[in-house]
């Protein structure tokens, strides 16, 4: 069995105020599981520095920042006389050397588990990385940025921060952070490759609405009816799995007026990170931009009927919740009303999974990647602007690189139709 990395991310819950202005604060923590103690510089850091960040966001970076402290945990096992980074600044010394930095970033290419596998060997003779899992060059490069921005941050507030700090002082300061930004900046990896499109073909398409209009997998119940509406649900609006979670019960909007005589029906997407009126423990994540999502009238008349059944069910049974304005909730068991989690719509999808048509890596963004790409075949096939349709629908900055991934595929389907065209040409003229 391998072992879980020394520092592990928690969400925590924090009561502050009193009485009528008492609330509930969810923070990201990163805890030494050997002794229950808070890692305080790596918390502290994400919280000073980036508190206007989502906790997804501080939790990806804290793994990140645990990912690091392994790594130094088997610097110390096999050579006693290290010294960690923190207590190098408080020296007022550099962090870490190049060559320190240029191995590190081999580390990185390695999943965490390999890592806690290697610091359970404790083995000081120990001295090349076995093989292991490699993690993409985002992980990689995500491991690198952020701890060179701790140490940086490490180095500006131990040394700049001090009392009294002097002209010396903040010129060690700068040559230490730019020494530490040259060494990381040379070690990040450059991937040009676009990351893949993993949408469903037409049999595999026709498969999935065959699965959710049928009960072969999800039962006729009140639980079997909302499992059925969230994947089409994913599948109809091309929603990111975290949007989908978010989506309240007053952002559907039904016969909305989008201007003087012409009525659509909409779903109202809110990117609003750090909500503490989420009761969930581990918010959901609404990614980049807010928007109206157009959708069918069948979907907006199943998601309202969905409200006033199942969901008004649910809630009425639950003894203890909060209240709550979120779409999709739980429909049975202890936690009955409250929102559902990443992991019951994981669930949700592994249930597709089962089925033998499903590729091994279908998950719910492929859903969203599936939406995405039928919408770019049909504005290509209508003449639309696609890049301007994409964008609106995938809420992606104007700028954003993203839609060009879907129009791409087209275009080589496209063109492998004028190849064979061609060759049927050339073998007439033989």
């Amino acid at each position: 069995m391998i072992e879980n990395l020394t520092a592990q991310t928690r969400i925590i819950i924090e009561d502050i105020g009193s009485g009528v202005n008492k609330r509930s604060v969810r923070r990201a923590v990163l805890l030494d599981t050997r002794s229950g103690l808070l890692c305080e510089l790596p918390t502290l850091y994400v919280y000073r520095n980036l508190g206007q960040k989502s906790h997804n966001t501080h939790l990806a970076i804290l793994r990140d920042l645990a990912f690091y402290l392994e790594w130094s945990l088997i610097k110390k096992s096999r050579n006693p006389n290290w010294i960690a980074p923190e207590t190098r600044v408080k020296n007022n010394s550099l962090a870490l050397t190049r060559r320190e930095i240029d191995e590190f970033s081999g580390w990185c290419d390695f999943s965490s588990k390999e890592l806690a596998r290697i610091r359970s060997i404790d083995n000081p003779k120990l001295h090349s990385i076995p093989s292991g899992i490699l993690v993409d060059i985002s992980t990689s490069n995500a491991r690198l940025r952020n701890l060179c921005n701790y140490l940086i941050w490490l180095t500006q507030d131990f040394i700049e921060g001090a009392l009294n700090v002097d002209d010396k002082s903040l010129i060690k300061s700068e040559k230490y952070k730019n020494i530490i930004y040259e060494a990381f900046e040379k070690n990040y990896k450059s991937d040009k490759k676009p990351a893949p499109v993993y949408s469903l073909d037409s049999n595999q398409t026709a498969t999935f609405l065959q699965a959710i209009s049928s009960n072969s997998i999800f039962p006729n119940t009140n639980h079997g009816n909302r499992d059925k509406l969230i994947a089409r649900f994913l599948y109809e609006t091309g929603l990111r799995a975290g949007e989908c979670l978010k989506v309240t019960c007053a952002d559907i909007k039904y016969n909305y007026e989008i201007r003087p005589g012409k009525f659509i029906n909409i779903i109202r997407v809110r990117h609003k990170p750090n909500d503490n009126a989420d009761p969930r423990t581990k918010e959901p994540l609404s990614k980049t931009l807010s928007g109206d999502l157009a959708v069918s009238k069948n979907l907006t008349a199943d998601l309202i009927k969905y409200i006033t059944n199942e969901r008004r069910l649910a809630i009425s049974l639950s003894s203890n919740i909060k209240e709550h304005p979120y779409l999709f909730v739980c429909q049975s068991g202890p936690s009955i009303g409250e929102p559902i989690s990443q992991r019951n719509l994981n669930r949700i999808i592994s249930k597709l999974k089962s089925l033998k048509e499903f590729p091994t890596w279908f998950t719910p963004h492929s859903l969203r990647h599936t939406h995405l790409t039928e919408i770019a075949n049909i504005a290509h096939e209508k003449g639309k602007d696609v890049r301007s349709i994409l964008i609106q629908r995938g809420r992606w900055a104007n700028t954003s690189t993203m839609p060009s991934r879907y129009s791409q595929r087209h275009i080589i389907d496209q063109a492998a139709e004028l190849i064979e065209e061609r060759d049927r040409i050339l073998d007439s003229l033989k």
